[in-house]
């Protein structure tokens, strides 16, 4: 819309409510314009015509017919520099971008171009404003670099040009906890003060007007720019406040000064603590600021200690008398890191028992030894006593724990038990003090949790979950057991049970326990960075197995930013890293993910060298990402490393030696090594009963993967069998809706397909199809997955359309997936176009098919060879006989060497060969 066109409706607009009462404002222009910027700028003008109506509405209409001016375009030049786009507009102007127009040197600039300041009286005034302002140099304040008048006698203001979001938006896609929006403040009131001391005020802070930059530092926008709006001096800048932010005096057009933006930065406070937005208007200019801890929702996960001390901060800060606020940012600034630095804050003007109570805080471990604290007053000896005994029953409690681990390295210890010179593995120890743990610590709750905690996390990173499960649960209650009450511990046990589970496929239950965990740190005033960092990673790994992928990734980068704050920084980092990568794999960002393990690997091997399991973990994901993108040479090669390593060690019976086993033969089946892949599953699934039990969803997903072998061996009735068991036991162990046994239920539907049960397979098909349309996005691989067996089973089904109008619905969806997925959904519109008697087409598109798996699995490979045999099909109905007989003596050899005698497949090649050799 042109500016002249748009001011025309905005006095149209204005005149059309201003009679009525301010309460029909709103409503009023709601049903005369739909365009709510137009709206919120009709109402900030006519706000500002009840703040001093006498003297607002004549300067109003000189206002807006100055504002009819034709209106600057992008390509347009203000002396040196040249428009590029428009940014924004509102109450005080239009801001552009812009670059210099005379070569002269490059800069990226903002340039505002002032409404209603036309008159040559304040020409001479401005022009010395912006002298003050463009000597206003600090890191957090955009700088003004230049200036002048346009054409039709508008000032415009050049200045720094800053890449950020406003404060609001920044919180709410970063999410920053309760210390990083305090830090953020009082970095943000520095930069005011910094303005204060060269006597500039801004008189419109809001956070529209603070962009925080991509590495997290807060920039002031608009300096004193409210101030040049003010002709006299006494108040006419109040027409351009915003309402919401502005001081009383501010908006009754009384003088503004220091006090004015120490209110403004008071309910920019409120807002931040609260985590929610303030309604003030002009009418509520005479209301108190409501208090953080009152205003926050019931989901602020710091809401409880918002009570006390920044409760009074902010209420000292918006207080309605500019007398009674802090007499500089600078105070207000010193007075939030006081609460930081757990000092004695000043609006609380507490007693010294609250200011001994924050030097006790603020020096916990000082006060936990009683020679540090002999010089304190007699009055408070019961407090120090207490510290005291906190500390020594610490050191008791490690003494003790470091006693049993002890004893139970000399239990484990076969030269002790007159075994020989053989050494002890981690397995025996751990045993050797799981048995000791009821026996020697049945009087000592503590140290029995304690020890539980240590044992049960050491089982996990040995490959022991079930073991690791039953200790860390036992640690969860008996560290918040009356008498321990040990809660921070508590937290991190619940978070390495988190992390457990969600590797389980318990994605529901690990999301329980991870949230368990946060709710308890919250609940802790001294809860640490690095324990927070730990519950949203795991509950990152819980939200993934669920396949919440963006709540997932938002609760990783939260741990991760976290992280980046810590001593031990580079080894968290390399942690996030991997379980992005992880992530990025499951959501189908195939390069994204092998970039970030990349990456991983590389701060890996630095920080723990190469045969660490560090290093093993990581590689295990960078290989499934590989063999994902057809790359099975590169990913076999990575397992057969992380098998060896795995082996060393954790020994034979470790999860993590069952988990390699089990990739191996994964990726020797694709490769057509099925002898090797049957060898490899039967290992793995040993080590799994030893390790889990047959009773275990590990197990159960070995044995799953085992039936996918038989199938492709030719044993359609020994594989139905164990994708039955596999299924049966997941859904009735995780629940019916899990993802894992989801996929159990579509793999069993597809077997019953595939032996001729169409009726049986149908529901089981259709079911898990609806419950992943809940939760997925249509191009999930989970829900691809499943439409292509529902695709499929229509097919088999004889619905020919139907499946034509699925595998339709389902080619958009395919780029930039896997090469297996995109290869599924070729050789079913294949198979479609044979059954529908298309020969001519079929051909042309099982040799693209043919050409995928060829790429995918190599030439010479049982997984290409089996795809040969309806090609070889397709071409002889073609009448192209040469060509078919060539693709059966190509596959014929390799599907005989391993394939079931009897089976489809070879059937299917006799078939073939008699019909080739009559012709």
């Amino acid at each position: 819309m042109a500016g002249n066109e748009r001011w025309q409706q905005l006095r149209e607009l204005f005149d059309a409510v201003c009679d009525l009462p301010p309460e029909s404002w709103r409503g009023e222009l709601e049903r005369l314009t739909g365009d709510a910027d137009l709206l919120r700028e009709t109402l900030e003008l006519l706000g500002a015509q009840t703040v001093a109506l006498e003297r607002a509405r004549a300067p109003l209409d000189g206002l807006l017919s100055r504002m009819s001016a034709p209106e600057l375009q992008p390509g347009d030049t203000l002396g040196p520099w040249r428009l590029a786009e428009r940014l924004a507009s509102g109450g005080m102007g239009v801001v552009y971008a812009a670059e210099r127009a005379d070569n002269l040197y490059a800069r990226k600039v903002a340039v505002k171009l002032l409404r209603g300041l036309s008159d040559p009286r304040t020409a001479e005034r401005l022009a010395e404003e912006r002298r003050i302002l463009a000597g206003l140099q600090h890191p957090n304040i955009a700088r003004l670099y230049d200036g002048g008048t346009t054409a039709a006698g508008l000032p415009y203001l050049v200045m720094e040009f800053v890449e950020g979001e406003p404060l609001d938006a920044w919180c709410g896609t970063h999410r920053p906890d309760l210390r990083q929006r305090l830090a953020l403040f009082v970095r943000t009131c520095r930069a005011v003060q910094a303005a204060h001391a060269h006597l500039v005020v801004h008189c419109d802070l809001k956070p529209s007007n603070i962009l925080v930059r991509g590495d997290g530092e807060p920039v002031l926008l608009d300096f004193g720019i409210a101030r040049l709006m003010d002709e006299d001096g006494q108040g006419a800048g109040a027409m351009f406040c915003t309402p919401a932010y502005a001081a009383p005096e501010t908006v009754a057009g009384r003088p503004v000064g220091v006090a004015s933006d120490v209110f403004s930065l008071g309910v920019l406070l409120v807002e931040l603590l609260a985590d929610r937005r303030i309604e003030r208007g002009v009418d509520d200019s005479a209301l108190p600021v409501v208090a953080p801890s009152q205003w926050a929702g019931a989901d602020c996960r710091w809401r409880r200690r918002l009570r006390g001390d920044l409760d009074a901060i902010a209420a000292r800060a918006c207080a309605l008398d500019p007398s009674r606020r802090y007499a500089s940012v600078e105070a207000l600034a010193n007075d939030v890191q006081r609460y930081l630095d757990h000092r004695a804050v000043g609006a609380r003007q507490g007693s010294r028992l609250y200011r001994l109570g924050r030097g006790l805080r603020r020096h916990w471990q000082a006060a936990g030894v009683a020679t540090v604290v002999l010089g304190l007053s007699v009055a408070f000896v019961w407090r120090l006593g207490e510290e005291r005994a906190r500390a020594q029953r610490e050191a008791q409690v490690a003494e003790q724990v470091g006693q049993f681990m002890l004893s139970a390295f000399e239990a484990a210890d076969p030269r002790k038990r007159g075994k020989g010179e053989t050494e002890a593995s981690a397995r025996e120890v751990l045993d050797a003090g799981a048995a000791r743990i009821d026996a020697e610590l049945a009087d000592s709750p503590a140290i029995r949790a304690r020890v539980q905690q240590v044992i049960g996390l050491a089982y996990k990173n040995i490959g022991q979950p079930q073991r690791a499960e039953e200790l860390l649960r036992a640690a969860v209650d008996g560290l918040l057991a009356d008498g321990v009450d040990e809660p921070m511990l508590a937290a991190g046990a619940m978070s390495d049970l988190a992390t457990l589970l969600a590797n389980d496929r318990r994605g529901t239950e690990a999301e329980a326990m991870a949230r368990r965990a946060l709710a308890v740190l919250d609940g802790e005033a001294a809860a640490d960075g690095a324990a927070a960092a730990h519950a949203w990673n795991s509950l990152g790994l819980a939200l993934m197995e669920q396949e919440h992928f963006d709540d997932a990734e938002a609760a990783l980068l939260r741990s991760m930013e976290m992280r980046r704050l810590l001593p031990d920084a580079p080894r968290m980092l390399a942690v996030a890293k991997h379980n992005l990568g992880l992530l990025y794999r499951r959501r189908g960002d195939l390069a994204g993910s092998e970039a970030a393990l990349e990456e991983a690997l590389s701060m890996k091997r630095e920080l723990s060298g190469e045969r660490s399991y560090e290093v093993l973990s990581t590689r295990h994901v960078l290989a499934m990402t590989l063999a994902e993108q057809g790359r099975l040479a590169e990913a076999e090669r990575l397992q057969r490393q992380n098998l060896a390593l795995a082996r060393e060690l954790f020994g034979e019976a470790s999860d993590h030696t069952a988990t390699a086993y089990n990739e191996l033969a994964s990726l020797n089946q694709d490769l057509g090594e099925y002898a090797l892949a049957a060898d490899y599953y039967d290992r793995a699934l040993a080590v799994e009963a030893e390790v889990s039990g047959e009773q275990s969803v590990s197990y159960m997903v070995t044995l799953n993967n085992l039936a996918t072998l038989e199938e492709s061996r030719g044993d359609p009735e020994r594989a139905l069998q164990l994708f039955r068991r596999s299924f049966e036991y997941r859904r009735a162990s995780l629940g019916p809706d899990n993802p894992s046994a989801l996929r159990a239920e579509v793999n069993l539907g597809r077997a019953l397909m595939r032996v001729g049960r169409l009726a049986e397979a149908e529901p089981l098909i259709a079911r898990a199809m609806a419950a992943w349309a809940t939760r997925l996005e249509p191009d999930a691989a989970d829900m691809l997955r499943t439409r292509l067996g529902w695709a499929e089973w229509e097919l088999r089904a004889g619905r020919f359309e139907a499946a034509d109008a699925t595998l339709e619905a389902l080619r958009p969806l395919f780029a930039g997936k896997p090469p297996a997925l995109v290869f599924r959904h070729q050789a079913l519109v294949a198979e479609l176009l044979q059954r529908r008697g298309r020969a001519a087409e079929a051909v042309e598109a099982w040799a693209l098919a043919l050409a995928q798996a060829e790429a995918q699995f190599g030439s010479e490979s049982i997984s290409t060879a089996r795809w040969r045999v309806p090609y070889a099909e397709a071409l002889l109905q073609a009448g192209q006989v040469d060509q078919a007989r060539a693709q059966v003596r190509q596959a014929a050899p390799v599907l005989r060497a391993q394939l079931l005698p009897g089976s489809e497949l070879p059937r299917r090649l006799d078939a073939l060969e008699s019909s080739l050799g009559q012709g």
